[in-house]
């Protein structure tokens, strides 16, 4: 057996050796580790998977994006898709308004004519997708879009509520109600009748079945003077009505002055006298868009020149007159026979026979500048698909 020799410790490893570097590297216990801050720095940027890297060979290799900014860029795009998808229609509604005139070339853009307040609503959402969605200068473009819902917004000033009219001047009550070809129910027309107490009630789509009504109680004590024309009976079998009546029920005496001629329904010229305050009265119901745009604009020519005729002194046109404020046919009426519009504040009355609210307004009292209006109010009636409008008009 051999005797152990003294120990011997390792042996250190010279300066040189662990010094020497290969390619850059520093050999410690036989991995290669970075010696040098550029290579640290290569490394960097080869495991960042949003930059590209040096390739002494293919030159700079694109490295996918990451998905959080591939996200945030795709939501900026479906933002500003939805800000332009917005405006365009708000646009359309603002362009018929601004220029009526556009509202002949097709029936449906009459039509959306009737629609022009509600533009400020995509108005509103165009400009907050836009907001959301833009960056830096691009946030300008919201800048267009803001200006629209300005000009919008200031179409809609006739429907702010105007405060009303309390001298003591003679008063009048006039209502204007389609029947629905006569499918109105009149017992509760009746009881509506007897408690707002109106001087004047225009019906149109009146039936001969509606005038024999009128001819009888309570409707003969309440309205003792009627004027005006009846259509058919609704056709049980097919359900067709005659829309083509229009008539006067009235407290005061009523004096005959025409009737037009050529038009789907009667419009009626009455002269009324009231506490001494003589005017003309028109009871009009004027065909809309829907039956195309040559009968729509020749419907509204002849209801113009016909009250028209009847401007010389204090003058009413009441009924469903099919137009909104901002339809074309309407805006011509109003300003060639010096007319406004007693209703005040948002009056919607078509369609009022669904779980929807009316939508648009086409049921109207208008006047000359010798009335002023002292309260208007909507009324509903079963059995029709619009609501009454019920004007207090101050005769000056």
């Amino acid at each position: 057996m051999k005797q152990a020799g003294p120990s011997r410790a390792p042996a250190r490893p010279s300066a040189s050796r662990t010094g020497s570097t290969r390619s850059g590297t520093t050999r410690t216990g036989g991995t290669r580790a970075p010696s040098s801050r550029t290579e640290r720095n290569r490394g960097t940027a080869g495991s960042a998977s949003t930059r590209s890297t040096g390739s002494s060979r293919g030159g700079t290799r694109r490295v996918p994006a990451r998905p959080e900014a591939s996200a945030s860029r795709g939501n900026v795009r479906w933002l500003l898709v939805s800000a332009t998808a917005c405006a365009v229609p708000a646009f359309l509604l603002l362009l018929v308004f601004l220029i009526p005139e556009v509202q002949t070339a097709h029936p449906l853009l009459a039509m959306a004519a009737a629609f022009v307040p509600y533009g400020v609503i995509p108005w509103v959402a165009a400009v907050g997708f836009a907001l959301l969605g833009a960056r830096g200068r691009t946030r300008l473009v919201a800048a267009p879009l803001a200006l629209g819902l300005a000009l919008h917004t200031a179409a809609l000033g006739p429907y702010f509520p105007t405060p009303a009219i309390v001298e003591d001047d003679a008063r009048v009550e006039v209502m204007a109600l389609n029947l629905d070809g006569g499918r109105a129910d009149l017992v509760p027309l009746a009881e509506a009748m007897a408690g707002a107490a109106p001087d004047l009630v225009v019906l149109t789509e009146v039936t001969r079945s509606n005038a024999a009504a009128f001819a009888r109680k309570p409707w003969a004590q309440m309205f003792p003077y009627r004027s005006g024309t009846a259509g058919s009976d609704a056709d049980p079998a097919t359900g067709a009505d005659d829309v083509r009546g229009t008539m006067v029920l009235s407290r005061h005496p009523l004096t005959d002055l025409g009737r037009t001629s050529g038009t789907q329904a009667g419009n009626v010229a009455l002269r009324v006298v009231l506490e001494g305050h003589p005017f003309t009265l028109v009871a009009a119901h004027p065909a809309g868009p829907g039956c195309g745009t040559a009968c729509w604009l020749q419907e509204s020519d002849v209801l113009t020149r016909f009250a028209l005729a009847h401007s010389s002194g204090p003058l009413l046109v009441a009924g469903d007159l099919n137009a909104t404020r901002e339809q074309l046919t309407l805006r011509v009426l109003t300003a060639k026979a010096g007319l406004h519009d007693t209703a005040s504040g948002w009056q919607p009355t078509y369609p009022a026979n669904s779980w929807l609210p009316p939508l648009v307004g086409v049921d109207h009292v208008l006047a000359s500048r010798q009335f002023s209006t002292a309260g208007y109010r909507t009324v509903r009636v079963a059995g029709t698909d619009h609501l009454g409008v019920l004007a207090s008009l101050a005769v000056g």
